[in-house]
């Protein structure tokens, strides 16, 4: 989460769609004072949970104002679900004595964790009616291009996208799924995969 009160913009951070990147490269414009009076805010109020970095829009909405919400440009960043699901995955729970496709695989078929079935991507961007409540929706496979398109949007030079916290594999995500798991995640991810125009 990035708010700048200078240049009028909110980020809202997806969990694995980048945000640790889009925070560092928008960092510069954040208001630190703000920033540590929503973090208090938000220890108190929603316990801390989730971290303020990943808190969906209706918290940070209710938090910041509907009045300052409105005025300010918000936006995000979404990601192939697919990907995120196998992502999540290898953040967490992979264990690297363990060959990726067969470890996700049993992970899969085990159930996988509440992050690759509840904690959806629709659910940071819409409020409790399923209405939409965020400006912009970026997609991480085109964050450069979305970028610019932001930082027009908020009268900022482009920024330069860092690569960090990265957990994958240099191979295709398509490449780890069999037949069985792609279609017991594309289970899991098909609201996701229908809102933000994915396919496998």
């Amino acid at each position: 989460m990035i708010v700048s009160t200078k240049h009028n913009f909110i980020f809202i951070g997806i969990n694995k769609t980048g945000t640790t990147s889009v925070q560092t490269a928008l960092k510069p414009y954040r208001n630190e004072f703000y920033h540590k009076y929503l973090k208090i805010k938000h220890k108190i109020i929603n316990k801390g949970t989730p971290a303020l970095k990943h808190a969906p829009a209706i918290t940070l909405k209710s938090m910041i104002g509907e009045r300052r919400w409105n005025n300010y440009l918000t936006f995000t960043f979404v990601r192939n679900p697919w990907a995120r699901t196998l992502s999540q995955y290898n953040k967490h729970n992979h264990d690297e004595n363990i060959p990726l496709q067969e470890g996700f695989t049993e992970w899969v078929l085990a159930g996988g964790n509440w992050l690759a079935k509840e904690n959806t991507m629709k659910e940071f961007i819409t409020d409790k009616d399923g209405n939409v409540i965020v400006d912009y929706i970026g997609k991480l496979e085109n964050i450069n291009e979305d970028m610019d398109i932001i930082c027009k949007k908020i009268g900022i030079e482009p920024v330069e996208i860092p690569c960090l916290n990265t957990s994958d594999s240099t191979v295709s995500y398509r490449d780890i799924y069999t037949d069985e798991t792609k279609k017991i995640v594309t289970e899991w991810v098909a609201e996701d995969a229908e809102m933000f125009g994915y396919e496998f």
